[in-house]
């Protein structure tokens, strides 16, 4: 498994190494640079995986949040200083930046076009409910960041775009504070279970709030209906 996962971890790697050297048009001498330093951190990704896998070291959830911000490339910054120039650093904020946005406006969309497959909005509401989600769409996006950045170990590529209810229930357990998750018992039992549906009428309580000042009752009843018939994650 832990191959497996290297494997995959390795292909994003190789995938944001060419990215960067095309995007930011670096010569040849700084390509093998930032080559470098995604060789070292995936050698770093790699005892961490071998300790999650044997239960050995750091505490499980401190270890699972360090493999994750090395998926999501978190501290790559201070990596490159020394490798790029200050020209080619702020080129990199840049680009990072306008990433970043593009991803916030792209969910904020896509849950527009979620609600509008349920409830049919006119143009104005479309309006208005798409300044309602990308209000939330950065928040949104950091909280499935580190489920997604897991997932990816095992489903590649394809965990960026894969639906939100299928990585809910992670995305819950990964934002969850310790004192929240230590009483809900074992995957699958009574407790976690309970755990479970509390989060969802949570959930959707929050999410017809949000919308309730432009919907109409008829709508938002519609709206309730299919997100409480969404299987509990």
């Amino acid at each position: 498994m832990v191959d497996l996962w290297l494997e995959r971890a390795s292909e994003g790697f190789g995938q944001t190494t060419k990215h960067l050297v095309t995007d930011l048009e670096l010569p040849d001498g700084k390509a093998k640079g930032v080559e470098e330093v995604f060789e070292r951190r995936e050698k770093e990704l790699a005892e961490l995986l071998k300790r999650m896998s044997s239960d050995e070291g750091a505490d499980g959830n401190e270890l699972v949040k360090e493999i994750c911000a090395l998926i999501r490339n978190k501290g790559l910054r201070e990596d490159l200083v020394g490798v790029l120039s200050s020209g080619e650093l702020a080129a990199f904020d840049a680009r990072e930046a306008k990433r970043e946005r593009e991803t916030v406006e792209a969910r904020a969309y896509r849950d527009m076009a979620g609600v509008n497959a349920v409830v049919q909005l006119d143009d104005s509401q479309k309006q208005e409910v798409l300044g309602i989600l990308m209000e939330q769409a950065a928040e949104r996006v950091e909280q499935e960041a580190d489920a997604r950045a897991f997932m990816s170990l095992t489903y590649g590529q394809l965990a960026t775009n894969m639906d939100s209810s299928n990585i809910r229930g992670l995305a819950n357990m990964f934002n969850a504070e310790l004192a929240e998750t230590s009483g809900i018992g074992d995957y699958g039992s009574a407790e976690h279970l309970q755990w479970i549906e509390k989060r969802k009428a949570e959930r959707i309580e929050s999410e017809l709030s949000a919308l309730g000042a432009v919907l109409d009752e008829e709508q938002l009843a519609r709206y309730r209906k299919h997100l409480e018939a969404e299987p509990p994650r």
